[in-house]
Order: C-alpha cells, then structure tokens, then sequence
C-alpha cells in the first residue's frame, strides 16, 4: 500500500494513515495484501488495470468522473456506515460487486444529467429510456449512449444496444458494428475500474463521437500490439466485444489523440 492511494480509500488522510499502519503489521505477520486497484490477492502484477494504466501516461486524460461514493452506496444497501479504513473481505466483495455494474439502482446515465458535453459545449440531460440513453437540451435530436466498462477479459466493453446484451441475447446480424455505433452521436464509456471507496477520483468518463470511434474499430488497421502481450490484437470482435481491458483503453486513447487533432485544426480555422 503506498500513500499515494488515500483517495482511492478514503478523502481523510488521518484514515490512511491508520489503514497504513494496519497493512505494514499484516506484512510482518506474513499476511498478503488486496490490491485496491485489481482486487486481487496478491496484486495481479502486469495485469493488474492500475499497471495497465500507466502505460498510457497522460494519454488517457477524462472529460470528467462520476465520483460515486462507496460508503454511501454500502449505507444504502447495508443500512450502516462502513468502518472508514477497514478492509476487510466483504467490502471487498461489495466493492467487486459495485464495479462489476449488474445492479437496476447503477443507472449510471442519470448520473450525466446537466453534465457539459466538451465536444459541443451543450447541456446532457438524461432520456428516462435505453434508447438513446441520453440527448442535449439544446439539440434533443442528438443521440447518446453510455457504457461502461469493466475488469471482465471476455466482454470488457460491449458495443451494442442495452436491448442486445445479456444471457442469451445476441445483436441482429444483418445488423453492422459501423451502423451500431453511427446509431448515435456520441458513445460515452465509463472506466468501472476505477470504483474505489473514495469519490474524489471515482469513475472517470470519456465522451466520443461516433465517427471517431467508427474510424478506430471499423478502419483499415483494426489491430494494435500489445504493450503487455507484445501480440496483436483485434479491437472488436464478430460479437462487437471488447475483450481485453487494455484493448479499451488503447480505442480511448487513439480516440482521444484523433478528437484533440480535430480541435487544433478548429481552432486554427477560427484564427484565421
């Protein structure tokens, strides 16, 4: 446990500090620590997403966070506030459970309600249904996704319609992956790895047109190499799958470099 992870615990440092003390003990019993940032135990190594993350440096900079609170969600579904530096299993468990995202109450859309939307400076506002999940009080013909994605190696992040994924749901086949993503004007995708007890830097989000993200995964090169694996890998599978954490956060950062190019090149129209 290192101090720079006070936020993913807890806003009061005087918690962490204690948490700190009570980890180096566990370490001279010979106790294995969890990896707040994999859950696992022991940490996941290379594998592990915070790892991961720092592969791609300040590449993957947020257009915000949700920053959803743990010990408020665990109150409501425990009717009792969690202990501020415990960490004991079955918050971790709990807080595996809050990540993985399968819960009716982690409408995380509304969560984007009055939200700016970077790319075209106008007001989210949050539909009430699947499809599109959100619009803009100014253009309420513009179409908004949100997912989220996860630690799963099989199905990390999903490029399909709400209605199309789940146990034995499967998206039409006549249906394209360019043509389900071009379904809307801007795909947001949520980092639920990025769950942690504190809020401060919880869930963060990026927001990306759809013909960015068209232009990455439906492209001529729809592979990379990996940074972990040194393998090649394909982006999107037959099942418009994202299957490797990595592999999402390699679509965002590509997304993100073509969204910043597109705004120089605005900008330096308007000077002129």
């Amino acid at each position: 446990m290192k101090w720079s992870d006070w936020k993913k615990y807890s806003d009061e440092w005087s918690s962490h500090i204690l948490r700190m003390l009570k980890s180096n003990l566990d370490k001279l019993l010979g106790k294995e620590e969890n990896c707040i940032d994999c859950l696992n135990t022991p940490c996941k190594g290379k594998d592990c997403f915070e790892k991961i993350r720092g592969l791609y440096g300040d590449k993957l900079k947020p257009h915000g966070r949700l920053s959803w609170d743990y010990h408020h969600l665990y109150k409501g579904f425990k009717g009792e506030s969690a202990h501020p530096w415990s960490n004991a299993p079955l918050e971790i468990d709990m807080l595996k459970g809050f990540r993985d995202g399968r819960f009716a109450a982690f409408m995380q859309e509304m969560a984007f309600e009055g939200r700016k939307n970077p790319q075209s400076g106008n007001t989210l506002e949050c539909t009430g249904t699947s499809e599109p999940d959100l619009t803009e009080q100014e253009k309420k013909d513009v179409r908004i996704e949100v997912k989220s994605f996860t630690s799963a190696k099989t199905g990390s992040l999903r490029l399909k319609l709400a209605k199309d994924t789940g146990f034995q749901r499967s998206s039409p086949s006549h249906i394209t992956l360019e043509e389900t993503i071009t379904n809307f004007d801007y795909w947001i995708l949520v980092d639920r790895t990025q769950f942690y007890y504190g809020p401060t830097i919880s869930l963060p989000y990026y927001i990306i047109p759809s013909d960015v993200l068209v232009s990455i995964v439906c492209g001529e090169d729809r592979t990379y190499t990996s940074q972990i694996s040194k393998r090649e890998r394909t982006f999107v599978t037959s099942q418009k799958e994202v299957i490797e954490y990595e592999t999402v956060l390699e679509i965002i950062s590509r997304a993100l470099q073509l969204i910043h190019a597109a705004q120089q090149i605005q900008n330096a129209e308007e000077e002129e």
